[in-house]
């Protein structure tokens, strides 16, 4: 391959009076050789050939990578011909008559051309002197005035030295630092600049810049989401996080607490934390929600044999599975006080001490671990009523990362769009589709008051799933008020908590500690359990089934047989018998507890058309005598079909 694409590189913005002036092209040229960078002034570009980053020999920053005796460092690892950002030059003057005159207005547009839309400035290197005047004061304090530009990436540098400033005054005028043109050191100065100061989306090419190999690695093979979007409300809370994820003490990494609304996305956030960090151990997620006092606390810690009542063996914890990677907490603000007292010393970064239930002495080595926290109850966190004062402090409660939410960041709302569409139309098979411009404007001006991003992806699924053969998706195809609504830890009718998601689920069955139990209730146990899955599934395949009909009811066939299966069992490609010999498969099971999943009237229907004693072509039913006779002496059939209103 002869062309190298840059694309999605950084994009720097330096407004320096010498480098700026088209004369000093070669001046520019040394720049960028020095830093790694790719000119942009004249024309933006999204690759580059072989031969001109062999002329320039870019290399590939390879990475930022913590190593034993020093926090962080950056590393060259290996020559890849690789810049690692674009630049675009601009001279803050113009001409008048034959003189260089500062330029305000213009170093507003400037910077306006990359700040109010997409792609941002990721960076803005503003020299402070010009004309021997400081000019990049003026600048500074102009746009302080203009909320538009507030949150601008400025970093002021120049060529004389910091004491010939007073840098009480770059404080106040919002700039998010100062440095020396002789500190900027190549483009390891540039890397370090971008990765702390830097607004960055997450990317592939962001990962080739920071990564090691061995994390970008381990996203490949783990399906690593990428979080969309652009807005900068995002790409603030995304620098927080890649800053947190480099604070290392004596027994490991940062305590970080996230906060956010239901569906903003905690978890893809504490991936995000965990991949920047490059710790070499795994993210080891731990969910609270609905879970009991007990099953915490021995997911956390562990125990050793013999704890309690026939602890048969010991078990590692949670903190001893993350060692050496990241510890994440989903939904903390539900951890039970007597709990909250046990992991005081586990959250001290200086001590990282675990002991396994019914241990004399805790573990050791220590893990090395980063802890990341979420919840979406900072509120009741914060006032202190249901959390102990201390672990507050630990979990550095009154500095968290804020997820914004999702109608803060509206102008990511294409984006998101067009990646659920995406996965939507994979998924069912459907046809490539468009957003028409009232389609979008109807999905930016929704409020997704307590929906976030997870509404607006129930919003199109549902309209990739019913119009599935249409290439362009309008406003009136967008169903808000049809949406199911999920429960988020709502108390039922019994008093119980009702689980988040089928994630929670999933991890509770995984992680429940039988050999806690008296061996008299082991007998007879397996068939028990064999009977809950069986009726498990069948729940969750009516429920398929119910929520596909409410969009996708078909005149000619009885049921979606074939859209279900592919979404439960995760293959876009299975066709009809292939999905009805699947579904055949959770019927497999004793004579008593198949009774009992055919009482349902939706799975009866499912199970005779499986097993041909029905069709699913409502025509066939009617032209085939012995399907009709079937049918009329089966009054149960008869009814089911009633019910649905399917015949």
């Amino acid at each position: 391959m002869n062309e190298i694409i840059i694309s999605d590189l950084p994009r720097i913005l330096v407004i320096d009076d010498r480098l700026g002036r088209e004369k000093n092209s070669e001046d520019r040229e040394d720049f960028c050789i020095a830093n790694g960078l790719i000119n942009i002034t004249e024309r933006d570009v999204d690759q580059i050939s072989k031969d001109i980053a062999d002329k320039y020999n870019y290399i590939r920053p390879m990475n930022m990578e913590k190593k034993k005796e020093e926090n962080q460092c950056l590393r060259l690892d290996e020559p890849l011909y690789h810049p690692v950002a674009k630049v675009f030059f601009h001279s803050g003057q113009k001409i008048r008559g034959d003189k260089y005159t500062n330029d305000l207005e213009g170093v507003k547009e400037a910077i306006s051309r990359g700040w109010k839309k997409r792609p941002r400035w990721s960076l803005i290197l503003l020299d402070i002197k010009f004309n021997e005047e400081n000019f990049g004061l003026t600048v500074v304090e102009a746009l302080s005035e203009e909320p538009e530009y507030n949150n601008l990436p400025i970093i002021l540098m120049s060529a004389s030295q910091r004491e010939d400033y007073d840098e009480k005054k770059f404080s106040y005028l919002g700039v998010m630092g100062f440095i020396e043109k002789t500190e900027i050191d190549g483009y390891r100065g540039i890397l370090k600049l971008l990765f702390e100061y830097g607004l960055l989306e997450d990317n592939e090419m962001v990962d080739r810049l920071f990564l090691t190999a061995e994390r970008i690695a381990d996203n490949k093979n783990n399906n690593y989401n990428y979080i969309i979007g652009g807005s900068t409300e995002l790409l603030r809370c995304l620098r927080e996080a890649r800053n947190r994820s480099m604070i290392n003490f004596d027994k490991g990494g940062d305590n970080i607490l996230v906060v956010g609304e239901t569906g903003t996305g905690k978890e893809l956030i504490a991936s995000y934390i965990h991949k920047m960090s490059n710790r070499k151990g795994i993210l080891y997620t731990v969910f609270t929600e609905g879970v009991s006092e007990t099953l915490i606390e021995g997911e956390l810690f562990g125990w050793v044999r013999g704890a309690f009542t026939n602890a048969l063996y010991a078990k590692e914890g949670a903190a001893e599975k993350a060692d050496k990677g990241t510890l994440f907490v989903d939904e903390f603000g539900e951890i039970p006080l007597t709990v909250q007292s046990k992991l005081l010393r586990l959250l001290d970064k200086n001590i990282r001490e675990t002991k396994r239930l019914g241990a004399e002495d805790p573990i050791e080595p220590t893990p090395n671990i980063q802890v990341v926290l979420a919840t979406n109850r900072f509120e009741a966190m914060a006032s202190g009523k249901k959390y102990r004062s201390d672990l507050l402090a630990r979990i550095n409660a009154f500095s968290p990362i804020i997820l914004p939410s999702l109608k803060e960041r509206k102008e990511d709302i294409p984006s998101l769009a067009i990646h659920f569409l995406r996965k939507f139309e994979k998924l069912l098979s459907a046809q490539k589709r468009e957003l028409t411009d009232d389609a979008l404007n109807k999905l930016i001006d929704h409020d997704w008051k307590d929906e976030n991003i997870r509404g607006l992806e129930r919003v199109l699924f549902s309209a990739v799933q019913k119009f599935k053969i249409l290439r362009y998706l309008s406003s009136n195809h967008l169903e808000f008020k049809n949406i199911l609504n999920v429960t988020h830890g709502a108390k039922t009718d019994n008093n119980k908590v009702e689980l988040k998601s089928s994630a929670t689920l999933i991890k509770q069955i995984q992680a429940f500690p039988f050999d806690s139990l008296n061996p008299l209730e082991f007998k007879g146990l397996i068939p028990k359990m064999e009977e809950s899955r069986a009726l498990m599934l069948g729940n969750l395949i009516k429920a398929a089934f119910i929520f596909m009909l409410s969009y996708d009811r078909r005149e000619d066939t009885i049921l979606p047989i074939t859209g279900v299966a592919q979404i439960l069992f995760g293959n876009s490609s299975i066709k009809t018998k292939a999905a009805k010999d699947e579904f055949l498969k959770v019927f497999n099971v004793s004579d008593a507890v198949r009774s009992k999943m055919l009482e349902d009237k939706l799975l009866y229907i499912l199970y005779n058309i499986c097993q041909g004693n029905i069709s699913n072509m409502v025509k066939d039913n009617q032209s085939d005598k012995a399907k009709q006779m079937f049918i009329n002496k089966d009054e149960f059939l008869k009814q089911a079909l009633q019910q649905y209103y399917l015949t």
